[in-house]
């Protein structure tokens, strides 16, 4: 589970239709801000050159025309400290920009989407230990690794309901390609039926 946000980037640019026949130097073309932007961003750090823990900046639309942009990012980290300097990393690149302007045309709004739910699970092992044995119970292979999501057990995880993430045996999760098959749906009731006696039992 990691943590995330969304950033909302809007850019202000400036055109006189006059200046296009005899005086460029003062159009501030919104568009080309906003890609002045995005290449300062690590490219490193972009979702397809990152797995596991990594944290990543996934843009997921511009809208842009020659006087106004606006461009949604997503930000992830496993890191409290690093999702950190990530939202750091924003705020002082539209300062740079800005400054460099010399007037405010950068702006960036951040969103909170969810913490790590590790900052609750971790208190709570025994519920890891509990989905463990439901697995073996049914027959399953538990295979605990970091996933790049999981919003709806982190809500719940921070509002009092510690809520470790479950596999459903999904593939190509969040993408055009997601399925899961029956019979890791039906492997999945397995499992559960195995928590909910485990529980039953306690």
């Amino acid at each position: 589970m990691l943590h995330a946000l969304e950033t909302h980037l809007c850019i202000v640019g400036y055109l006189d239709a006059a200046q296009l026949v005899d005086r460029l130097d003062n159009i501030i073309g919104a568009t080309n801000l906003f890609t002045r932007f995005h290449s300062m961003l690590p490219e490193a750090e972009r979702p397809e050159h990152t797995a596991g823990y990594e944290g990543f900046y996934h843009i997921e639309g511009v809208s842009s025309t020659v006087d106004h942009a606006t461009a949604r990012y997503i930000v992830r980290d496993h890191s409290a400290g690093k999702f950190a300097q990530k939202i750091d990393r924003l705020h002082r690149i539209a300062d740079f920009m800005n400054a460099d302007l010399g007037e405010d045309r950068v702006h960036v709004e951040i969103e909170q989407q969810y913490r790590n739910m590790a900052e609750i699970v971790a208190d709570y092992p025994q519920l890891i230990d509990a989905a463990k044995q439901a697995f073996e119970a049914a027959g399953v292979e538990a295979n605990v690794i970091p996933i790049r999501g999981g919003t709806d057990g982190a809500q719940l995880s921070f509002r009092g309901l510690p809520c470790p993430n479950l596999s459903t045996g999904a593939y190509c999760c969040h993408g055009v390609n997601e399925f899961i098959p029956v019979s890791s749906l039906e492997r999945m009731v397995d499992v559960l039926e195995q928590l909910v006696a485990l529980f039953a039992r306690s």
